[in-house]
């Protein structure tokens, strides 16, 4: 199940021009801790709200 920051992560992912996030930065920009970013990345691909390889292009390097 979504959670609200994984809603606006998955917004802010598909807005990005930012190719070379991290998720240190993205977790700065959010307010959130990197491994909160991590799962919200998780969940965000787990409900189909985000592609891991568009996750990937975009620099999160996510990985299972």
């Amino acid at each position: 199940m979504l959670r609200p920051q994984d809603v606006i992560l998955s917004l802010k992912l598909s807005l990005s021009e930012d190719l070379a996030w991290t998720y240190e930065s993205m977790a700065h920009e959010l307010g959130l801790s990197p491994s909160g970013v991590h799962d919200a990345v998780k969940r965000a691909i787990e409900e189909k709200h985000a592609r891991e390889q568009a996750v990937r292009d975009l620099g999160g390097g996510w990985q299972r």
